[in-house]
């Protein structure tokens, strides 16, 4: 593993929330890091914010998953809304956007 490979690990390892990937069946635990969402919409002079929540998760804690996932997340379910994307050219993480259920 090279050394930002093993810097990514260390930062899920150290601040990731914890979480349960498909809570009813597999219970795998992940590492979550929770990303602030930028998605405002303008309503004339009103701004509304985005319910979902976005987080970071490393691709080999979603192998076999994609949208519609059931994460739990501090006691609470959310279910990823699209499929994962990757913010970076080096692939080390991916974004998911998930909802309360």
């Amino acid at each position: 593993m090279d050394a930002f490979a093993q810097a990514v690990d260390d930062m899920f390892e150290e601040a990731g929330l914890d979480a349960i990937l498909d809570p009813d069946v597999l219970a795998r635990p992940v590492k979550l890091l929770p990303v602030r969402t930028d998605e405002f919409v303008e309503i004339g002079s009103l701004s509304v914010q985005s319910e979902g929540t976005r987080y970071h998760v490393r691709p080999g804690d979603m192998a076999g998953y994609g949208k519609g996932a059931i994460l739990e997340v501090a006691g609470e379910r959310r279910r990823v809304q699209s499929a994962p994307s990757t913010p970076g050219p080096r692939g080390r993480k991916l974004l998911l956007n998930t909802v309360a259920i």
